[in-house]
């Protein structure tokens, strides 16, 4: 083997060596972030690093959303957070995973664009072939009761009957706004031992049930566990999985 051929070799490995190390310091800020309590963040897979940095816009915008919410104050769409969030990508096998994230402080002080004829580009939803993207956010920043929500009295005959019987109770709700104050109260109860706002799909236990809500906070489905053949949904009694649903934020509870 002459003497270029090895040069080659050699500069593939040191490029394929500082590949990794680059991915691998892209992984270690953005684990970095997800721990830190003042970020507000989420994350989108897709073929194209444009439309997985889109989906995971579309994502965060949801979650700031729900926080803005809780506090009183108007929601705002993704063209208002454009220039604003902050990206960090990689790849994952064939596809690109994009992270995109913002202070919480930030996002509470966002002004919604007054003029709604502006035109903007759309953000992707994905569709069947792309990874399913959830958002993330601290678990102490789950979603509060929204003001504009009326006092809701709660049925308790599920409420000592395990996570089972609270899934039964949940699928009569609408609003993930009254199902998250339903899971609030049943675990305080101690009919639930966790509950929490899924950050990624690989996070969720298999013997969790799930909530599963779209931009609007409206219920998509309650999920059963994954009993080792899939899940179950407890509206329609048919099996059912994560791979049917786009674009939606997960609780999952036990």
């Amino acid at each position: 083997m002459n003497a270029s051929k090895l040069s080659k070799i050699f500069l593939t490995i040191i490029i394929g060596i500082t590949t990794l190390n680059a991915m691998a310091d892209v992984r270690e800020e953005i684990n970095a972030i997800k721990l830190d309590e003042k970020y507000l963040f989420a994350e989108a897979t897709d073929a194209e690093p444009n439309k997985a940095f889109e989906s995971a816009l579309y994502e965060l915008t949801l979650i700031i959303n729900d926080v803005r919410s809780s506090k009183g104050k108007n929601t705002i769409e993704p063209r208002d957070i454009m220039g604003m969030a902050e990206q960090k990508s990689y790849p994952r096998g064939n596809k690109t995973l994009s992270f995109v994230y913002l202070p919480t402080e930030k996002a509470l002080s966002v002004k919604p664009r007054a003029n709604k004829d502006i035109a903007i580009a759309q953000t992707h939803k994905p569709d069947s072939a792309t990874n399913t993207a959830v958002v993330g956010m601290p678990d102490s920043i789950v979603p509060e009761t929204v003001q504009q929500v009326a006092p809701h009295t709660f049925a308790t005959t599920h409420s000592n009957n395990g996570a089972a019987s609270v899934s039964a109770r949940i699928c009569e709700y609408e609003m993930a706004t009254e199902a998250n104050m339903a899971l609030k109260k049943y675990k305080n109860e101690g009919s639930i031992s966790q509950f929490a706002r899924a950050h990624s799909i690989d996070e969720i236990p298999n013997d969790a049930h799930l909530l599963l809500f779209d931009r609007n906070r409206v219920i998509q489905a309650v999920l059963g566990p994954d009993n080792g053949s899939g899940r179950t949904n407890l509206r329609t009694k048919q099996p059912d999985n994560l791979n049917n649903y786009h674009q939606v934020a997960i609780i999952w509870y036990k």
